[in-house]
């Protein structure tokens, strides 16, 4: 567990969502990546970043 360094809550993983085209994030609802613009291209499991769902501070 880590402790968010702004309000010292517990911080929970989260994975990102990445486009296999670019690497570039993306959300869920999106349908075009947003860096080369191509046409629902397909998603991967990206790196995963730390998130304090207290105060939304993202490492």
């Amino acid at each position: 567990m880590f402790e968010c360094p702004v309000c010292q809550a517990t911080m929970e993983e989260e994975a990102t969502q990445v486009t296999q085209c670019c690497g570039a994030e993306i959300g869920e609802d999106e349908t075009t990546c947003p860096i080369c613009g191509m046409e629902e291209p397909e998603v991967v499991e990206g790196e995963l970043r730390l998130v304090c769902e207290n105060c939304g501070y993202t490492e």
